[in-house]
C-alpha cells in the first residue's frame, strides 16, 4: 500500500491508474494536462471516508492466486464493516 501523496501522485503520472489527491498538490498537473479529473461531478473531503484502502498492482493477463487472494481479503474485510 502506498501511503505517500506524492508517490501516489507519481504513480497517476506515470499511467498507473486513478488515485485521490488534494488539489493543492495536483492543481499544476491538471493545469498542464499531466493529469485530468476523471470524476470532475463529484467532489470528497477526507471527512467522507469512514474505511479506504488502495491496492496498485500493474495489469496482467495472470495474476497468481496468492496475489487475488491478497486483494479479495481486503475487499472483503472492509465491504463487511460497511455492513456492520
Amino acid at each position: 500500500m502506498i501511503s505517500s501523496a506524492i508517490a501516489l501522485q507519481q504513480g497517476a503520472i506515470a499511467g498507473m491508474g486513478l488515485t485521490l489527491l488534494p488539489n493543492w498538490l495536483i492543481d499544476a498537473d491538471l493545469q498542464a494536462g499531466t493529469l485530468i479529473n476523471a470524476f470532475p461531478n463529484y467532489t470528497v473531503t477526507a471527512t467522507d471516508f469512514n474505511t479506504a484502502a488502495w491496492l496498485v498492482y500493474p495489469p496482467r493477463a495472470y495474476i497468481p492466486p496468492k496475489v487475488q487472494m491478497f486483494i479479495e481479503f481486503p475487499k472483503q474485510s472492509i465491504s463487511g464493516l460497511a455492513k456492520t
